[in-house]
């Protein structure tokens, strides 16, 4: 399933950056055709990203998502996406903050919102302030993310993965403090979790992975 994820992403972002160089060609003062276009904001990216998802889904590329409702939607808030560092989480103890062990991928997630509804999401890379399409549509992020807003629509959300542990964490910040959100190892993704708990799950999954991979992470990196 993880091969599969990947071709499609991989034949997307090739349909995407051939849109986005195409774009070019008819913009004297774009990029050239050796890079995907760049943009001035987050919002910018997205709604060219919607575009380019649009005129996938005419040419028959399934993305999972009600093409009228993808139409009708609007970019949200942008929502930082960040790593967390395997080494990092190896040492970590429950005092250990998430951002502390994270790091910063230059990368977000900007959902397109119609209502209430995340109908799809786009991937933005940021260059030093000039923002470039990276990603097109992850239904499993969209769906987590809906179920997400329906209980914290207002709080401030960063987005952290685990590449080696295939794991995903909602962190939400709101005036009452800060809460995590993941569907990891079959956890209730409505059911909030605190970071000491979380912190002692996934580094003991991460000491299970070291001890299978360790020596093949040495000589290659497994997982990027």
């Amino acid at each position: 399933m993880k091969h599969l994820k990947l071709i499609i992403y991989l034949g997307l972002t090739v349909f995407l950056i051939n849109c986005s160089n195409m774009k070019n060609k008819d913009n004297p003062g774009g990029n050239n055709g050796n890079k995907p276009k760049e943009f001035a904001s987050p919002m910018e990216a997205a709604k060219a990203a919607k575009n380019d998802m649009m005129t996938a889904m005419d040419k028959n590329v399934n993305f999972g998502v009600d093409k009228e409702k993808l139409r009708s939607s609007n970019p949200g808030e942008a929502i930082i996406r960040n790593e967390l560092d395997m080494n990092a989480l190896l040492s970590a103890d429950s005092t250990t903050a998430f951002e502390k062990i994270s790091t910063n991928t230059d990368a977000s997630i900007v959902p397109l919102i119609t209502g209430k509804e995340v109908i799809a999401v786009v991937s933005i890379k940021n260059d030093n302030n000039n923002y470039s399409i990276v990603g097109l549509g992850d239904n499993a992020i969209s769906s987590e993310l809906n179920m997400i807003y329906t209980l914290n629509r207002e709080m401030t959300t960063t987005i952290m993965e685990i590449p080696n542990l295939n794991a995903t964490i909602y962190e939400m910040k709101g005036p009452n403090g800060v809460i995590y959100y993941t569907s990891y190892n079959g956890h209730n993704l409505r059911v909030g979790i605190s970071s000491a708990e979380l912190i002692k799950i996934l580094k003991t999954d991460a000491a299970v992975f070291q001890r299978k991979f360790g020596d093949k992470l040495k000589k290659q990196k497994l997982v990027h």
